[in-house]
This record gives C-alpha cells, structure tokens and sequence, in this order.
C-alpha cells in the first residue's frame, strides 16, 4: 500500500504563477487558475484573451518544443526571411513569436513593441526583424488585407531579385485567413 502524495499547502489566498485580480482572493470556493484556463477557448463565452500570447497562465503552463529549441536559435542566426506559424486559435502560433523575441531579449537585443500591440520590430546582426502576432486583425481604420500586404511587402513579386535582403517577418495567421489573403484578397497578385 503506497502512502498518500504528500502536497505542500498553500498559504490560503496564494496561487503561485499568477497574480490576483482585485475582489479575487475573498471569493469563496474559487479556483483562478480555472478562471484563467478558461481564457483558453477561442469560443469562451466571457473572456477568450488567454488564446492571445504569453499572459501569465500561458507563462505558467508553456512547454517549449522543438520550435523553441531549433527554430528560435535558427532565425535568430538569420538563416530564414520569412516564418509563417499558422494552426487553431489557441494552439500557441503567438506564444511562440513572443517566444522568440525573449529570446532575442536574453541575448541583449531591443526589442520594441508596436503602438498596435499585434508584434514587434528589433534588429540584430544587420537585419531588421518585424513580428505580427495576428494575421487576421485589422489594425486601426487601415483593413487587414492592407495590414499583410505592408506586413509581406518584401516578399512581394515575382522574382527573388525583388526580394528586399535584410528583412526578416514572423507571421502568426490561421491558415484558412493566409490562403484567402493569397488567393483572393486585392493584393493576390503581387504574392503569386
């Protein structure tokens, strides 16, 4: 017979990883962390912020993959121009960009947020970096497909010698959005 799992208690009102909103920790038979895991449903009925990058429960839960063990180091050596991350709503595709620009951060490099908080820009060993966080969203009055036209421009045309060298883009998008950018939105053209 195996004795029960010893669990270090937590002090009541503590819930490590996360911080407490305001009128959270006197709440009675309430668990946080279910409060934050809920976030995670891009269909949840009040709040679906948590399928949108690293907030602190993502912090809490992440496991690092592949991507973040191979990938990460190969842009930061700027072996790649252009890294489309697609999937599902909450699979991660930002989270993993966010990723990148801590890594980028723990090796010493600036990296600036946007005023519309959907990515970031940075430069590093002669190259200019620019994540989007969101393919689908609309930034402002400027529309989304204009937002991944300005976003891919330099990968636009038909040839590698229109290709701008020194740009490097990190695109998080559902994979149904970019086929319709691609396809059908007034840009098409300047991407086939």
């Amino acid at each position: 017979m195996y004795a029960p799992l010893q669990v270090k208690p937590e002090a009541v009102g503590e819930f490590p990883g996360i911080t407490l909103e305001l009128g959270e920790s006197s709440k009675l038979n309430y668990n946080p962390y279910v409060t934050r895991l809920l976030t995670l449903h891009s269909q949840a009925h009040k709040n679906n912020g948590g399928t949108r990058g690293l907030d602190q429960i993502a912090r809490f839960t992440y496991v690092e993959t592949r991507l973040d063990l191979n990938l990460a180091p190969a842009i930061a050596d700027g072996r790649f121009r252009l890294v489309i991350v697609t999937g599902n709503a909450g699979d991660g595709k930002t989270a993993f960009l966010q990723r990148v620009e801590e890594y980028f951060k723990t090796h010493g490099v600036e990296v600036r947020q946007l005023p519309t908080n959907n990515g970031a820009r940075w430069e590093h060993a002669g190259l200019e970096f620019h994540t989007n966080y969101d393919g689908s969203q609309d930034e402002g009055d400027v529309q989304n497909d204009d937002v991944l036209a300005a976003f891919l421009n330099p990968f636009s045309g038909s040839t590698f010698s229109e290709f701008h060298i020194g740009k490097v883009r990190l695109l998080a998008i559902n994979e149904g959005r970019l086929l319709d950018f691609l396809e059908h939105s007034p840009h098409s053209k300047d991407f086939s």
